[in-house]
């Protein structure tokens, strides 16, 4: 009994973390395929929109990011950062190949690219700061994309900019946005999963309805054979008091 009540539990708890991933999923490729964002457990998707950063990311690649600390990345990390252009936020990927740095000079702040190409931030304070004794410090990221024919991004990316750390590509969610962008693709996803919803119901109302009409030839025949054993009963008393009265 226990056991039965136990897997009767974990079976509701199953189907409700089931539908809590379903729906969270929906909801998360709905924002993905309309550009908004939706993060899981410190996760991101993107996807690629331009070639910008081929022939390492493709368009129409979906890449899997990761929200991290962003102040001590090294030299050839790939971020994701943000930027206003005009009314617009735009969206980037691209990879870090120098870092943006501070110091003051007589008072005031002054900016300045890495001019000896660190590879980490660990390097970099190692040489210019290394008893944390003067005020130079990373304060962000020179970017560019991986394309020969791209140039260096006109403005440094900040700390503040930064989205999230490329981890991978998702070959399986890239060919899923792949079907989902097709017409034709879309069509098929609708529906193949509507038909095969119909033929499931139709099933079952044929299986439900054959199980009535069992259900109901089988009372049918339970209660013929009620009266039978009925009325054989009522003849045997019947003969028994006959029996009786020529005895």
């Amino acid at each position: 009994m226990k056991k039965k009540l136990f897997l009767k539990i974990f079976n509701i708890l199953c189907y409700i973390l089931f539908a809590f991933v379903v729906i969270y999923l929906i909801i998360a490729f709905k924002n993905f395929l309309n550009g908004e964002e939706t993060s899981l457990f410190g996760y991101k998707l993107y996807v690629v929109e331009t070639d910008s950063m081929e022939p390492t990311l493709k368009v129409g690649s979906v890449l899997i990011e990761k929200q991290s600390e962003y102040d001590d990345l090294d030299i050839a990390t790939i971020i994701t950062y943000s930027y206003r252009e005009g009314d617009r936020t735009i969206i980037n990927t691209h990879r870090i190949i120098n870092y943006y740095y501070s110091f003051k000079n007589s008072g005031e702040t002054v900016y300045a690219e890495d001019i000896l190409n660190f590879k980490t931030a660990d390097e970099f304070y190692a040489y210019y700061n290394p008893d944390s004794s003067n005020s130079i410090k990373i304060v962000g990221y020179i970017t560019k994309g991986d394309n020969p024919n791209a140039n260096t991004d006109l403005s440094p990316v900040l700390f503040n900019q930064v989205k999230s750390i490329f981890v991978k590509e998702s070959n399986i969610l890239t060919a899923i946005y792949g079907i989902f962008k097709s017409f034709w693709g879309l069509l098929m996803i609708i529906i193949i999963p509507t038909f095969l919803i119909v033929i499931l119901q139709i099933y079952s109302m044929i299986k439900s309805f054959k199980m009535k009409k069992t259900e109901e030839e089988i009372l049918k025949l339970e209660n013929e054979l009620s009266l039978r054993e009925e009325e054989i009963k009522k003849k045997a008393i019947e003969d028994y008091i006959k029996a009786q009265d020529k005895n």
